[in-house]
């Protein structure tokens, strides 16, 4: 049985507050998906940073930097207030990456003309929050796949991110299933889309290539009966990533486990009771188990609409609506000098407390 995926989360809305930009570094991943596709839906102007020049003599009310921070924009002046989305920006620079600027050179050399930052999780806010406002944005769902409710008969545990680092860990140690269910990585469409970019010397269509790598990524969705969101082997300054690789597969109806060190699933765990959380594979393993059987089947169901509810676009568009609302009321300047009121949101809009300022928390470096 399928069912169509949450209404909300594919409605287009007009922006009713400012005249925001997004301003992603490129267009491709997160710059996409927070960016592009953000832009669009709330009827907010796009600008990628590298061809922003022609900007010149524009004014934003907001000016959201995609997970990079855009220096040309910064410096052109067309911004009221500047927001540092940071999605899973990296600590130090890392061009192999693309990531020209780190959080740290953010917070030596630029954070001082921010007003605000969005953030994956209510500890990340706590730990790196250094501007007045500062608002907890999951990623919305945005994938094309539809989520199929009976998976009983499936028998696949589905590893999901590209890294692939639970693969070699599961089988370097001899594991080829987990709870008589095979295991299998999650397929890298932006791979395929390079590796096929030229067949037998004609360049095809990325229109098409697109097509073929979600059809590739939603039979994988298709065949899970479990899946895995684990980012166990990461560095701690890496322990703020995004949680779609957690949320994602809960919408199409996949029980999902996930690293428990992982600040951002951790913001769904009121739902789930803590059941859907590993810290080792013994856990990993009896989960799995206890998923295959049936005994979860009754907390997932509780769990997963209150998920789909808060990533379905309703909910993220409410979020971006509160955070330009905050950003105005701290007037033309909000830098953390300049405004008296700090605000910090938790993922559900409420008001989070903080009781000391940035400076304060890493004075002893």
């Amino acid at each position: 049985m399928r069912e169509r995926p949450d209404k909300a989360t594919a409605d287009e809305t007009t922006l009713p507050h400012g005249n925001v930009a997004f301003v992603p570094l490129y267009g491709q991943s997160s710059g996409n998906h927070r960016g592009r596709i953000t832009a669009t839906r709330l009827g907010a102007v796009l600008l990628y940073c590298h061809t922003a020049g022609g900007m010149a003599g524009r004014h934003f009310d907001v000016v959201i930097h995609v997970k990079h921070v855009c220096v040309k924009v910064l410096e052109m002046g067309i911004g009221r207030h500047h927001v540092l989305d940071h999605v899973d920006m990296t600590w130090t620079s890392n061009h192999v990456a693309k990531h020209p600027i780190g959080l740290r050179n953010f917070y030596e050399a630029y954070a001082h003309r921010f007003s605000g930052q969005i953030m994956n999780s209510g500890p990340q806010v706590d730990d790196q929050c250094r501007t007045s406002v500062c608002a907890v944005i999951p990623h919305h769902f945005n994938m094309e796949c539809v989520p199929r409710l009976n998976r009983s008969a499936n028998r696949v545990v589905g590893l999901i991110g590209w890294e692939n680092l639970l693969e070699k860990e599961l089988r370097g140690r001899g594991f080829s299933q987990l709870a008589g269910l095979e295991i299998e990585a999650e397929p890298i469409p932006g791979a395929r889309v390079r590796s096929t970019l030229w067949t037998r010397g004609k360049k095809r269509s990325e229109e098409l290539l697109r097509d073929e790598s979600r059809q590739l990524q939603c039979a994988f969705f298709d065949r899970l009966r479990v899946a895995v969101a684990w980012n166990k082997q990461l560095p701690a300054s890496r322990m703020y990533e995004p949680g779609q690789r957690y949320t994602n597969p809960i919408v199409l109806a996949i029980p999902t486990i996930a690293y428990a060190h992982q600040a951002s699933y951790n913001e769904y765990n009121e739902f789930g009771g803590g059941h859907f959380l590993c810290a080792n594979l013994s856990c990993l393993q009896s989960t799995v188990a206890a998923i295959r059987g049936g005994a979860l089947d009754a907390t997932f169901d509780r769990m997963r609409p209150a998920v789909v509810a808060s990533v379905s676009w309703n909910a993220t568009r409410d979020r971006y609506v509160r955070l330009f609302a905050d950003l105005a009321r701290c007037g033309s300047n909000a830098s953390m000098d300049r405004c008296a009121n700090l605000v910090r949101r938790n993922i559900d809009g409420t008001l989070r407390p903080h009781a000391s300022t940035w400076e304060e928390r890493h004075s002893q470096g």
